[in-house]
């Protein structure tokens, strides 16, 4: 089994600013010297793909990942190219609200993380409806355990939602995955690899 790994992380989609196809092509070109007897391709998306969390950020993100497959597939001639994502502090819309520091502080004091997790997912609508196109996050947890099967091998992806409880100033320290996720992270699940991406 040989597979190509691609990680992408902080594009920042903005509305005005649509992906130049140029771009695109610098990309898969880049992979030439890494594709030989590949066979399958996983794109790896690590959070800020949107600049602002807004929907049509992501319709140009889409867009672009669509593009970046096609050109994958007619390049190298490899029909199999998966995505998986996650969300970062970027991929949340703050003008539906923004926790302040003094917020983040009172949250934690009186633990209120699980009361407010809905709030923030809200948050994050747009990413969540853009991957759950991608079969990553359909339930709208912040962790999605994801097996893919290649030949004979099955590899497990921890996808974690780190940008809950993001704010636009100071919020190290403040970002939260509930004792059950944490818990999670240490199954396999009958899997020959585990790999676990989240946006930092």
């Amino acid at each position: 089994m040989k597979i190509l790994i691609l990680h992408l992380s902080d594009m920042h989609f903005t509305q005005l600013n649509n992906y130049d196809k140029e771009k695109v092509t610098m990309i898969v070109a880049a992979m030439n010297n890494h594709i030989l007897n590949i066979k399958n391709v996983l794109v790896v998306v690590s959070g800020d793909i949107s600049f602002s969390g807004k929907k049509a950020e992501y319709i140009i993100a889409s867009k672009f990942f669509g593009e970046l497959k096609k050109e994958i597939s007619k390049r190298y001639n490899i029909q199999d190219v998966k995505f998986v994502m996650v969300p970062g502090n970027h991929d949340v819309d703050y003008s539906i609200g923004e926790q302040t520091r003094a917020d983040l502080e009172s949250i934690e004091k009186e633990d209120l993380y699980n009361d407010k997790i809905s709030e923030e997912l809200r948050k994050q609508r747009q990413f969540y409806n853009c991957s759950a196109l991608f079969s990553c996050f359909n339930n709208k947890n912040l962790l999605n355990q994801k097996t893919i099967t290649y030949d004979t091998k099955k590899i497990q992806i921890n996808l974690i939602n780190t940008a809950v409880f993001s704010s636009k100033g100071e919020d190290q320290g403040f970002h939260y995955l509930p004792h059950r996720d944490i818990e999670r992270l240490s199954n396999q699940n009958g899997a020959d690899y585990v790999f676990s991406v989240m946006h930092t």
